[in-house]
C-alpha cells in the first residue's frame, strides 16, 4: 500500500509539473521588431497580348537594381506575424510604343521603362522551426507610389510620351525566408515575388495590342531586426 501510495504521489506531481511546463509553453507575449533591408532586384515589365503572335523581341527582357528601407514586425500569435516594409525601390523593364505623342498611330518602337517607387508592403508573416531559427512564409499585398521615371527609346525621331500613365500601383507579393536570432535581435534572408496588378501603361495611347502592361519583380532581401 505505500508503494502504491507513493507511486501515486510521484504520478500526481509528474502531471502537474507537466500541465505547468505546458502553460508556460503555451503563454505567448507580443513581440515587436524594427529594423532595415537591402535587396537585389531583377525586374521586367509583364504584358499580356491581345494578340500573341505579336511579342516584344527582346534578349535579355529583365533590369537589375536594387531596393533599400525600413521594415516592422509584430507577433501577437507565437507563429503567426505581421511584417510591414517601407522601401525605395527601382523596377523596369521593355515595352513597345505604337503611339507617338499626338495619339498618332506608328511603328512600334522599343523602349526601357525605369521607375523608381516609395512601396509599402504589409505582409502576413507565417514562420515555423526551432528556437533560434525560422522558417518564414509571406503573403499580402503592396502600393507602390511612383517618385520618378525615366523611358529610353531605342530610336525613333518621333516624339513620344515620356511618363508611365499610372501614379499609383497596387500589387501581390509571396515569398519565403530563412531567420536566426541573436540575443535582442536577429538576421533574415528572404526571397519575394511581387507581381502589379495596375496597368503601368494604357494600351489606348501605349500599344493598342497590349491588354495587360505590370511590373514583375523578383528580390532577394537581407535584413537585420532589433526587439522593442
Amino acid at each position: 500500500m505505500k508503494i502504491m501510495k507513493k507511486f501515486t504521489y510521484i504520478l500526481f506531481l509528474n502531471l502537474l509539473l507537466q500541465t505547468l511546463s505546458f502553460s508556460q509553453e503555451e503563454k505567448w507575449e507580443t513581440q515587436n521588431y524594427i529594423g532595415f533591408h537591402v535587396s537585389g532586384i531583377t525586374s521586367t515589365v509583364f504584358i499580356i497580348y491581345n494578340d500573341p503572335s505579336i511579342q516584344v523581341n527582346v534578349g535579355n527582357p529583365y533590369l537589375n537594381s536594387f531596393s533599400g528601407g525600413l521594415s516592422f514586425k509584430n507577433f501577437s500569435e507565437k507563429l503567426v506575424g505581421l511584417s510591414v516594409d517601407l522601401k525605395y525601390i527601382s523596377k523596369g523593364g521593355y515595352a513597345e510604343l505604337s503611339y507617338n505623342a499626338e495619339s498618332v498611330a506608328i511603328t512600334p518602337v522599343l523602349f526601357r521603362y525605369i521607375p523608381k517607387y516609395l512601396e509599402l508592403s504589409p505582409l502576413m508573416n507565417i514562420r515555423t522551426g526551432k528556437k533560434k531559427s525560422h522558417i518564414n512564409f509571406y503573403a499580402g499585398p503592396h502600393i507602390s507610389w511612383l517618385l520618378s521615371d525615366n523611358i529610353e527609346f531605342a530610336t525613333g525621331t518621333e516624339t513620344y510620351k515620356n511618363t508611365a500613365d499610372t501614379k499609383f500601383e497596387f500589387g501581390l507579393d509571396a515569398g519565403v525566408g530563412y531567420s536566426f536570432d541573436l540575443k535582442k535581435s536577429f538576421v533574415e534572408l528572404r526571397f519575394l515575388y511581387s507581381h502589379g496588378l495596375s496597368n503601368i501603361f494604357d494600351p489606348e495611347t501605349t500599344n493598342s495590342n497590349y491588354w495587360f502592361v505590370q511590373n514583375q519583380v523578383f528580390s532577394a532581401n537581407l535584413a537585420y531586426y532589433y526587439k522593442l
